[in-house]
């Protein structure tokens, strides 16, 4: 309740704030929140049935505001760094309010920027690149959150503790599991991307990919492509709208394909 007591002044300060945005494929306009920025298109254009929202976790803004406007979506974007690792979007995110806050301080900044008291929350599509998946698990366990997210796409992530025998902790991994199954009964979409980085002491992208797939019964297939980003694809798997996608690579620089391949994913979501 203390973030909420500041939104008025916030507001003021910021909604006129107008983005310098030329480098970008698509400009916009960005406005600073409480925590995080939003970014809207300059050809973004009010629906009825709300406006859409793709709220990012785990990157500089302007990296992940350039991946979402190659997508063309006509949605809005929120884009939230917190640190390197996902201990901190699972400390910040175990507050339930904290997502609801940052929720309704973007869409005050859109109510005063397009002048409409009537605007609300239309398609939500959640994005998490790396230790961003920290912010995504946390925030799941929250019925009102989980609901209210109709897509997500796990870039290079999530990863889990292991067991004794060395396997991947189940709890740790269960928001997402639940995830799967809803988007395999079509209630949701949930796309999933892995390299073939292995962490010596915790459960790599791969191995909870693996765990996603047999807690539906499911098996990967081969698969053999390249993208536009040069990202060669090896497996993946089809269920309903549960998709994951296997990729080669065990360096930085494959990991951040997946991060500015986001716009690729993107465009699989219907909004």
């Amino acid at each position: 309740m203390v973030y909420k007591s500041f939104l008025p002044v916030v507001f003021i300060a910021f909604s006129v704030t107008m983005s310098s945005a030329g480098e970008l494929i698509r400009p916009g306009e960005r406005i600073p929140l409480l925590m995080g920025e939003l970014f809207i298109p300059n050809d973004f254009s009010l629906e009825t049935n709300g406006v859409n929202l793709v709220f990012h976790l785990h990157s500089s803004p302007k990296a992940a505001q350039t991946a979402f406007a190659k997508a063309r979506l006509n949605a809005v974007q929120i884009a939230l760094h917190l640190g390197s690792f996902s201990s901190p979007y699972q400390n910040f995110f175990s507050n339930s309010e904290r997502f609801d806050v940052i929720l309704d301080s973007a869409l005050d900044a859109l109510k005063m920027r397009y002048h409409s008291l009537a605007l609300t929350w239309g398609h939500v599509c959640v994005t998490a690149f790396s230790g961003g998946y920290g912010g995504a698990r946390e925030f799941m366990r929250f019925p009102h959150i989980y609901e209210q997210i109709d897509s997500l796409i796990l870039l290079d992530c999530p990863h889990a503790g292991y067991t004794a025998e060395r396997k991947v902790v189940p709890r740790q991994i269960e928001g997402f599991v639940r995830f799967a199954k809803d988007a395999v009964a079509g209630n949701k979409t949930f796309i999933m991307t892995h390299s073939e980085i292995a962490p010596e002491n915790y459960a790599s992208t791969t191995e909870c990919a693996d765990f996603l797939i047999a807690s539906i019964s499911g098996k990967r297939k081969p698969w053999s492509g390249v993208n536009e980003m040069g990202m060669e694809q090896q497996t993946r798997y089809d269920a309903g709208q549960f998709h994951i996608y296997g990729y080669k690579g065990e360096t930085a620089i494959d990991h951040m394909k997946h991060l500015h391949g986001m716009y690729l994913f993107l465009n699989q979501i219907k909004m």
